[in-house]
């Protein structure tokens, strides 16, 4: 689709793009951004992040990353393209982040939140040369001006979503929030600052996450890691898990290559099969009170649904399990007595 057709279509229907055009679509746009940022982390690029909201509405991403290069190189385009010309690239940069991974969080791409933002400007500083350009409702204004520069390569994006678009409706940073604080657990390395709000940074990752959810205290979160070396390819497991009160009804947090898997899959199977091998008793039992996380990172994705929120993988089923009996095993080595209370609540039921 021609630059002209896309950012034609986009306003045209904002909704086939991003959802909607309330809080709830500001947060999609805003991700989409945060999302070009986080690829370069997982590029090995960038360690920081910086989101800014100003009063208003306007939304600032910087990221200290490789920067974009004005004229393109090694068969990416040039920058004025990446932000007019739609193209089946999951980063701003022109980069596939990894080869083998479906798309992380960039959906519609930057053309998309180009034609949709009143104002949209980008500063980036690639190989001691600093480009700046501006555009219009997806239109540019002027030229990309590139200058030599001594200063650290990295991006920044300045937008202003369009109220043409989007009326008087304010980004819900509540849910913008729970966004960064899922990709900071995800990826412990990984510091995001948010101005007007506070700096997210999970150094304990996911274990972390559940203990907040529990309201429990740390000793009582399960929790691994592991690479997992399968017949189809590398996986990335990340469980975390621990128990409230059984009246209570299980909390789940599902997540398939950085995206949350809402309607859960084989990797929520597995984390129940793992429980089942170390405390036994039922399903129904060991969900009475669970509240858990897990994450896996693979290639070979097959989903269930076309919202691609029910993974399907069935690969991903048994290395899941075995890394939540680590966890497991680990945690009750170190807790007996507690484990024990917890084995006999779970398997008597």
């Amino acid at each position: 689709m021609t630059s002209a057709g896309i950012i034609e279509a986009a306003r045209r229907r904002p909704g086939m793009f991003i959802g909607g055009c309330d809080g709830q679509g500001l947060v999609h746009l805003a991700m989409e951004v945060i999302g070009n940022a986080f690829d370069q982390h997982l590029l090995g690029r960038c360690d920081r992040i910086e989101v800014a909201v100003e009063p208003d509405g306007t939304i600032a991403v910087s990221d200290d990353g490789g920067g974009i290069p004005v004229d393109g190189d090694e068969g990416r385009p040039p920058l004025a393209e990446l932000l007019t010309v739609h193209r089946d690239l999951p980063t701003a940069d022109g980069h596939r982040p990894h080869a083998h991974l479906t798309p992380t969080l960039v959906g519609v791409g930057l053309v998309v939140v180009n034609a949709l933002c009143a104002e949209l400007e980008i500063e980036t500083v690639h190989a001691g040369v600093c480009a700046r350009g501006r555009w219009r409702r997806g239109r540019p204004d002027g030229a990309i001006a590139a200058t030599p520069t001594t200063a650290p390569s990295g991006t920044r994006l300045r937008f202003t979503p369009d109220p043409e678009i989007f009326g008087d409706h304010r980004l819900d940073l509540g849910a913008l929030l729970s966004q960064i604080d899922a990709l900071v657990a995800l990826r412990p390395g990984l510091v995001i600052d948010v101005r007007l709000a506070s700096r997210r940074c999970e150094p304990h990752g996911l274990a972390a996450r559940v203990r907040r959810v529990a309201d429990e205290p740390a000793d009582t979160v399960a929790a691994a890691r592991q690479d997992v070396v399968t017949a189809d390819g590398p996986i990335t497991v990340d469980v975390a898990l621990t128990w409230t009160h059984p009246s209570r009804a299980s909390v789940i947090d599902s997540y398939v290559n950085y995206q949350r898997s809402g309607h859960h899959g084989t990797h929520v199977d597995g984390l129940y099969d793992g429980i089942r091998r170390v405390f036994a008793g039922k399903r129904a039992a060991h969900a009475s009170g669970l509240v858990a996380a897990v994450a896996v990172v693979l290639a070979d994705v097959h989903w269930g649904t076309p919202t691609r929120d029910r993974l399907l993988t069935p690969s991903v089923r048994k290395p899941v399990a075995d890394v939540t009996v680590a966890a497991l095993q680990a945690w009750s080595a170190a807790h007996p007595a507690a484990a024990a209370a917890l084995r006999a609540r779970l398997s008597a039921r």
